[in-house]
This record gives structure tokens, sequence and C-alpha cells, in this order.
């Protein structure tokens, strides 16, 4: 009888351990993917970064010279990331927008994010940047991307303002 628990302890365990470390695996390789991508983004450009940030769906960095921002995102684990290149002397202005519905269960409702955006506005009106910093339907949950998203609007914000 102590065999056969054991046994059944060791299946359970493995049970629960293994999709954690797969997922675990998964997330490093895609973060170092994110990463390599963005750095050869950078050196793409003659540039490289002095500060960037990566996140379960997207990357950003800007360059040592302040003048670029640079964002990839993972559109799917076998395609191609999206990647862009913002020049600083075209954006006059940076902000988050953040999309929300709200959930009724039972007497409380909670407010779901549904997407986290960084917007830059240019000074040409035809040609405006929104990039998604989160996307619900692409991640497990939330998890740092609002911190992540209003530290890089400060950023952009004061890198524009020492450009002008």
């Amino acid at each position: 009888m102590d065999l056969s628990t054991t046994i059944i302890g060791l299946a359970m365990l493995g049970a629960f351990i293994i999709p954690i470390a797969i997922l675990n695996a998964t997330n490093k390789n895609s973060s170092k993917r994110l990463l390599s991508n963005l750095k050869k983004l950078a050196a793409d450009n003659q540039r490289d970064l002095s500060a960037y940030d990566i996140l379960p769906q997207c990357a950003i960095g800007i360059s040592s010279s302040k003048e670029y921002i640079y964002f990839v995102r993972l559109a799917s684990a076998s395609a191609e990331p999206l990647q862009s290149c913002i020049p600083l002397k075209e954006v006059k202005k940076c902000w988050l927008q953040s999309t929300n519905h709200t959930v009724k269960m039972d007497k409380v409702s909670e407010t779901v994010t549904d997407q986290i955006d960084l917007c830059f506005a240019t000074s040409s009106e035809l040609k405006d940047y929104v990039y998604p910093m989160y996307i619900a339907e692409g991640a497990l949950q939330l998890e740092d991307e609002y911190t992540v998203a209003n530290k890089w609007v400060s950023i952009i914000n004061s890198a524009i303002a020492k450009s002008n």
C-alpha cells in the first residue's frame, strides 16, 4: 500500500510540475526571441539599445542616442515578429490608452482590461502610431504591462522634451 501511494503521489506531482516547466521554458524562449529581434532591429539602424523591457507579448527599447524607439511584437509562435522603428523627431507626444469592459457576477462588478496600447502623435496628422503592449486574447493574464507601459510613456515624453 505504501508503494502504490508513493507511485500515485509521484504521478500527481509530475502531472502538476511538467506543464509548469513546459510553460516556463516556452516563456524563456519567447523572451530570448523578443530580445534578439529587438537588438537586431536596433543594429539594422546602426544604433544600440540603452534601455528595454521584455513583456510576454512584446518588447520595447530606446536607442542610446534617444533618437529612436524600437518595438517588437510576437504575432504567434511560428510567425515572424512585427517590428517597428519610430524616429522620435517625428513624435509630438506619447500616451497610454486602455480598453476595458465590465463583467457583473452576482452583486459584484469587475473591470477587465482588454487591451493596452502605446500611442504616438506625430507632426504629420496622417501618420500616428498605435502599438499594443497587451492584448487579452493572446495572454494568460495581465502582468506588468500597465506599469511598464506607463514607464515607457514617461521615458518617451522626456526624450521628446529634451529633443525639442
